[in-house]
């Protein structure tokens, strides 16, 4: 959404929902993730979207390394985030913002 993506990109907003996702329970995380989607790419690219996103899929990687319940949700989002950056993988590594 238009609003998600303004918060991620702004300095201090995304540092607020680097906490958000760090306090959000796993069907929360999901819905928040769900705001991005076909934007992820895009997101990395972002200076300030770029910490965003690594704030997300290191949330998600404790959940599923935590085993806790959500998990299989949080895995299908991540598996996500995985399908849409994998193809522009080879320009994220030249992207001076998006290789971090």
């Amino acid at each position: 959404s238009g609003i998600a993506w303004k918060i991620a990109c702004d300095p201090v907003g995304s540092r607020v929902l680097e906490k958000v996702f760090g306090y959000s329970r796993e069907e929360d995380l999901v819905a928040l993730a769900e705001r991005f989607t076909g934007q992820f790419v895009a997101l990395a690219r972002e200076r300030f979207g770029s910490h965003a996103l690594e704030a997300l899929l290191a949330v998600g990687g404790e959940i599923l390394a935590d085993g806790r319940e959500g998990g299989s949700n949080v895995e299908n989002m991540c598996l996500h985030i995985a399908d849409e950056v994998i193809v522009a993988l080879g320009e994220l590594i030249k992207d001076t913002i998006g290789t971090h």
